[in-house]
């Protein structure tokens, strides 16, 4: 699984390539907000992975309008 995770503060896109395949929204949260994860702030960041692991993120094509 790959996450893509940008900042608001300077609208630069952090790409974690070759996570585990998480099951749910808040092991993914404590694999980014986590002490023992990235540490992001959730305030400052927002993230999206594909729904499903098969899929890919268009990473070359990603801007921050795509975080909504």
């Amino acid at each position: 699984m790959t996450i893509a995770v940008l900042c608001y503060g300077t609208c630069e896109v952090d790409i974690i390539r070759n996570v585990p395949d998480f099951k749910t929204e808040e092991e993914i949260d404590n694999f980014l907000f986590g002490e023992d994860g990235c540490n992001y702030n959730p305030s400052e960041v927002s993230y999206m992975y594909p729904i499903e692991p098969t899929q890919d993120i268009r990473i070359n094509d990603l801007t921050p309008e795509d975080f909504g």
